[in-house]
């Protein structure tokens, strides 16, 4: 049984849970920052937009009002505001609102991936919804009596709420649960350069130092899952700006006025350069699930959905070659299928070529390969068994076809299969390809004893085949 802490269907339940998870971030944001660097983060309005955005159910009018009884009851219940918490914590909904309203239309993060359109959306998306909650964010604090008061506090709301969306929202969004990257020691290589070009980042200062870690970042977005890139993105970009508020990465605040605190700058530079490793992950992820749609469409039939010829062949290549192994393999052809056509069509007969890869599918052993070999010829390979179960597997299979009859649209027909072996020790050959040629000549001349003896049948190993002395059989 899975758990799930949002259920569609369960509207009450999930208002709680988004009521108490925002008050807890809240109370993250404001209570448990007793080291003063702790406040450069306001997380909540990232995850609560992230949240909304991976489940779009979740974002309707009742569920912001949830999210935003949680931030006045933290307020009201710890902070001692009265009357502040209910106008300030508008500009926390204004960034969810906008952020989700923008992003929860595409469906791709729904299941923990995107474009890189989607991703360029990030960028002006978290820029619109921090600016929108700066300015209510500044007008809201009250005892502002100056426009570069103004400037400064409108500022630092933006600026941290670019940046914790910037670093944030990727990693929400890409993150994924079953994964089928296969951790390896080397895997480390990656991480370990980020936190080694951060340590020189601090050893060098000044401004350049924040894109030191890009190289390494980029790394991880070359080889990791595009999960880890964004958590390691995340948690180097939070580090530096802690690094540079404790003044161990010391920066200066450029051009611009010396009333405004250069974390602004920094924090708007870090978020630009987050976005660099998110893109180039999703760039490689686009690429490779092309490569992988592409090897599928070379190396399966599209209608059996087994391995095609090329595709066997291909898996041969790959396959260790070991002297004195054994290897199978079984030719089986339908019988009149010409005649299941002209009957019951295409249709019919594709119908039943794909049911016979079903009952194929579920009658051999686990370590065979399947293949449609041609039209109506399928082949299995099997490697390291001998001559009664080669035959066995090859009798399996005939009777998993013609246990019972096919339904089709015009009713039922019986569908016979007529099956031919062959069986070699390899020898000093160089791959599986080669030995593979010898077995289809030997199995297509077994294949077509069993169509001249009556079809229905198999020719075992051990059969001397016929001699072809009349055209191809049907």
């Amino acid at each position: 049984m899975t758990f799930r802490v949002f259920r569609e269907k369960n509207t009450v339940a999930n208002g709680l849970v988004i009521f108490f998870l925002t008050a807890f971030l809240c109370a993250i944001g404001s209570h448990l920052r007793l080291p003063m660097v702790l406040s450069l983060f306001w997380i909540v309005n990232a995850v609560i937009a992230g949240l909304f955005i991976r489940k779009p159910w979740l974002h309707t009018p009742l569920n912001y009002l949830w999210c935003y009884g949680g931030m006045v009851a933290n307020d009201v219940l710890f902070s001692g505001w009265a009357m502040e918490s209910f106008t300030i914590n508008i500009a926390n909904i204004i960034f969810i609102l906008i952020a989700s309203c923008a992003l929860n239309r595409y469906p791709p993060y729904l299941q923990g991936k995107a474009n890189i359109r989607h991703i360029m959306l990030i960028f002006p998306v978290c820029l619109l919804a921090a600016l929108a909650c700066g300015l209510w964010g500044a007008l809201a604090s009250g005892g502002i009596n100056s426009g570069i008061a103004f400037m400064l506090s409108a500022g630092d709301w933006s600026s941290e709420q670019f940046s914790t969306g910037l670093l944030l929202l990727p990693l929400i969004l890409t993150f994924y649960r079953r994964s089928d990257y296969h951790w390896r020691l080397h895997s480390l290589l990656p991480i370990g350069s980020v936190i080694l070009l951060l340590a020189a980042a601090i050893m060098l200062g000044g401004p350049g130092s924040l894109a030191l870690p890009l190289p390494g970042l980029i790394w991880c977005a070359l080889v990791l899952p595009i999960s880890v890139t964004c958590l390691m993105t995340c948690l180097t970009g939070v580090a530096e700006i802690m690094l540079i508020y404790m003044n161990i990465i010391r920066v200066s605040s450029g051009f611009l006025p010396s009333a405004v605190t250069p974390l602004i700058s920094v924090r708007l530079g870090i978020a630009a350069l987050a976005l660099t490793p998110y893109m180039v992950a999703v760039s490689l992820e686009a690429i490779r699930e092309l490569n992988r749609q592409l090897a599928t469409r070379a190396n399966y039939d599209f209608l059996t959905r087994l391995l095609s010829r090329a595709g066997l062949f291909d898996s041969l290549t790959r396959q260790p070659f070991r002297p004195g192994k054994t290897m199978g393999l079984i030719l089986l052809d339908v019988d009149f299928f010409k005649q299941i056509n002209d009957n019951y069509g295409h249709d019919g007969g594709d119908l039943v070529l794909r049911e016979i890869s079903r009952r194929l599918a579920g009658s051999v052993v686990p370590s065979a390969r399947l293949s449609r070999f041609g039209g109506e010829e399928f082949a299995v390979v099997l490697f390291e068994c001998d001559e009664p179960r080669l035959y066995r597997q090859a009798e399996a299979l005939r009777l998993a076809v013609s246990g019972e009859p096919f339904t089709v649209v015009q009713g039922e027909i019986p569908v016979s299969v007529s099956l031919g072996t062959a069986l070699e020790i390899a020898g000093e050959d160089k791959n599986w390809t080669t030995v593979m040629n010898r077995l289809v000549s030997v199995a297509d001349s077994h294949l077509y004893s069993s169509k001249r003896s009556g079809r229905n049948r198999t020719t075992p190993v051990w059969q001397e085949p016929a001699r072809p002395g009349e055209p191809d059989i049907d």
